[in-house]
Parts: C-alpha cells; sequence; structure tokens
C-alpha cells in the first residue's frame, strides 16, 4: 500500500493565481491511498476453512512427531546412562527449555543464518557474537550453584543484544553453518587455570585433514586430538577466541571435556569413558566415541542444516590463512 498527496491544480478559464515562475498555485491537496492486488481467479483463493484444516492438520502431525520422539530420546538415553554409572551426570542437552518456556530439541535451533553483506570471514562472525554482552541466569531462589539454562533461537538473542553461553554459541553456529564450515555445538566443561571445572557450551568445527587421514589408514587405533583424519578448532563465542582442540584459550583456561555435539542435522553424544577433548576423535563414525541420536525429519534430521542460499564456501584452510590465530579479547 502507498500513500502520497497530490496537488490539485484549478481547472477552466483563468487568470489563476501562479507562483514566481508563472506556473499555477495548487488550489488544494489530495490524500490518495494506492493498494496492489493480485489479479487471481476466484477459484485459485483456497477457502478459509481449508486452509484451516490445513494448518491444523501440520500443527497436529508435528505435535505426534513430537510425542514419538521424545519417547525415543527417553529409550535412547536409558540406553546411554546403562553403559556406565557416571553418564548420567554428562550434560548431554536432548531437550531444553526455549524462551516461550516450551520443551524442545535444542538442535533444532542450530540452522544457517542469513549473512550480512558486511561479514566477510568466519573470524569477523566470531567477534561479531562475542561483542554481544554475556548474561547468566541466575535463579532467584534455590541453590548457590544452581542456574536457569534457557535456550534461545538466534532472533531472540539478537534482539535481545545479549545471551548466555548457550546463546552464543547457537549463534556463532548458525553464521559458521552459512560460511559452509562443518559447525556444530559443543556442550561440555571448561577447566580454569586454577583448576575449578565448570560447564559450558562452544563451537566445533572438523575438516579433513589429509596427512592425517593417512596416518589413521595405518594406525586406527591411535586416539588423539585430530584422530581419523579430522582436524577439530574450537570457538570460544564468548570471548571470539579460535584455537585448535586442546589448546588453551587466552586466559588459561581449557575446553576440557565435551558431552555432546550437535547441529540442525546431526546430534552426537561422547560415550567414551575418558571425554576429555584431548583424547576424543572427531569423527562421528567412530562408534568406540560417539552414540547417535536419529533425528526426524521434521526437526532437522536430513532437512540440510548447511542448505541455505546465504551458504559461503570456506574451510578450516580458508580460515588458518585468513588469520593464523584469530584471537581476540572480550571487550570490557
Amino acid at each position: 500500500m502507498y500513500s502520497s498527496l497530490i496537488p490539485v491544480l484549478p481547472a477552466g478559464v483563468g487568470p489563476f493565481p501562479a507562483g514566481a515562475d508563472g506556473s499555477p498555485l495548487p488550489v488544494g491537496l489530495l490524500a490518495a491511498t494506492f493498494r496492489l492486488r493480485p489479479l487471481l481467479q476466484p477459484s485459485a483463493v483456497l477457502p478459509k476453512l481449508d486452509v484451516e484444516y490445513r494448518l491444523s492438520q501440520e500443527a497436529a502431525r508435528a505435535q505426534d512427531a513430537f510425542h514419538k520422539f521424545t519417547a525415543y530420546a527417553r529409550g535412547w538415553w536409558a540406553e546411554y546412562k546403562a553403559v556406565h554409572p557416571s553418564y548420567a551426570a554428562r550434560p548431554v542437552k536432548i531437550f531444553g527449555h526455549s524462551e516461550r518456556g516450551e520443551y524442545i530439541p535444542v538442535s533444532t535451533l542450530v540452522r544457517p543464518l542469513p549473512l550480512p553483506r558486511d561479514m566477510p570471514s568466519p573470524m569477523h562472525a566470531a567477534r561479531f557474537v562475542s561483542l554481544l554482552p554475556l548474561r547468566r541466569r541466575e535463579p532467584v531462589v534455590g541453590g548457590a550453584h544452581a542456574r536457569i539454562e534457557v535456550w534461545h533461537a538466534p532472533h531472540i538473542t539478537l534482539a535481545m543484544r545479549q545471551g548466555d553461553i548457550e546463546d552464543h554459541a547457537v549463534l556463532l553456529a548458525g553464521l559458521l553453518l552459512s560460511f559452509g564450515l562443518d559447525a556444530y555445538v559443543a556442550v561440555g566443561s571448561r577447566t580454569s587455570v586454577d583448576g575449578v571445572v565448570a560447564p559450558y557450551a562452544w563451537v566445533v568445527t572438523r575438516d579433513v585433514h589429509e596427512e592425517l587421514s593417512r596416518t589413521a589408514a595405518h594406525a586406527t587405533h591411535a586416539h588423539s586430538a585430530q584422530n581419523f583424519g579430522y582436524a577439530a578448532d574450537f570457538w570460544d563465542a564468548v570471548s571470539g577466541e579460535r584455537v585448535h582442540a586442546g589448546e588453551a584459550l587466552l586466559s588459561g583456561d581449557v575446553l576440557s571435556h565435551v558431552a555432546c555435539v550437535f547441529n540442525g542435522e546431526s546430534f552426537f553424544a561422547n560415550h567414551a569413558l575418558d571425554d576429555r577433548c584431548s583424547a576424543a576423535s572427531w569423527d562421528w563414525s567412530d562408534l568406540r566415541q560417539w552414540k547417535s541420536v536419529r533425528l526426524p525429519l521434521h526437526m532437522g534430521g536430513g532437512s540440510g542444516a548447511r542448505a541455505c542460499a546465504h551458504t559461503r564456501a570456506w574451510s578450516l584452510g580458508h580460515v588458518c590463512a585468513h588469520a593464523h590465530h584469530c584471537r581476540w579479547k572480550p571487550t570490557s
């Protein structure tokens, strides 16, 4: 719809008042509103009842699929905990609470995001996300060490202009996916220089490493952070730092333990007894290390988390060539 004020000129035989340039002065203004309506045949417009019925069917189908996935996840979690008694305490985050208070699969939040024109590289994306202030959601009542964990969608985080640790990781993973990187949100723990272990979330990107692939082909039993031909990088979304798997951050802290990794296509839980990042394989097909969750199609499994019109082709090699260290200090 377009609105405009149109000057009304006098008609008939003059003389009429004229301006300095000799043109007639308008006698008034006409407020006009224009609306462009598509020329649709009556048969091409669906009746309102048909539209409402289709929407209700879609909602019922999604709700049914969610209930089935919840039942599947409950059985999956029972199998996972049966591997070792300590696994029940691992932060394997299949579900989380959204900003609307809904119980959702957290993998549905990790999607490719439209990239701004002035965001030319993954390092710029990391810097952008790190500039969002960190907001910890502390409880009003309860234990001193308890915290409220809410997983916000990326657009909500941007609208709030701040977010918790998980919000930063989800936002950065979505941006890195749009650069074509094989990005996942990782949930685990961070160990400080003082030895204090705290829950944490960050982003993992991985790429095939030719030399490591040749080594793994001859020594598949070797176990390191770069095993099975994959090199992994860790992105701390809060500080904007990128380090190789196992390296310390500028603060001296280490992203030390990983419980699960996920994006909109995949979810993998670490079911190795040693959950240290330095001992992890980053090959998701390594059944000694990872146990997969079968995501339903309507929640993102197989729907193409990297199928985005804004995707740009990058690899870890491009990242390293663009910025050798790519370490930023958080702003005050």
